[in-house]
């Protein structure tokens, strides 16, 4: 394995972290976080997410002033290893201001990318 690759893989959300090759994307989807501008607070629990989201078709769908969340799920087609990517944005003027991401690795989100 290289050593490099190895290196960078933490730093790579689309690399396995056990086997450093690049993942696919299994599952990509946008929801809307009904929380206004300036009242959004940094969280990793996954139920609150889960809790609170609602899935939307395209970013003109979020309210003026309400936040966004991108959710990637990713899967390693060498060793099955999955990870899920949440972030957390504010659209602006067509621009994604990123406030927050997460990482899932224990099957967290699983149940509710399936809705």
């Amino acid at each position: 394995m290289n050593i490099i690759r190895k290196m960078r893989a933490p730093f790579h959300a689309d690399w396995c972290k056990n086997c450093t090759n690049p993942m696919e994307v299994e599952k990509k989807q946008l929801y809307m976080l009904p929380v206004l501008v300036s009242h959004y607070t940094p969280r990793e629990d996954a139920k609150y997410f889960t809790d609170n989201l609602i899935k939307i078709e395209k970013k003109s769908d979020i309210p003026t002033g309400y936040y966004g969340c991108g959710i990637i799920k990713y899967r390693c087609t060498e060793c099955n290893y999955e990870r899920v990517k949440l972030s957390v944005f504010l659209p602006v003027r067509g621009i994604e201001k990123l406030e927050d991401v997460n990482f899932y690795e224990k099957g967290e989100l699983d149940e509710f990318l399936k809705r």
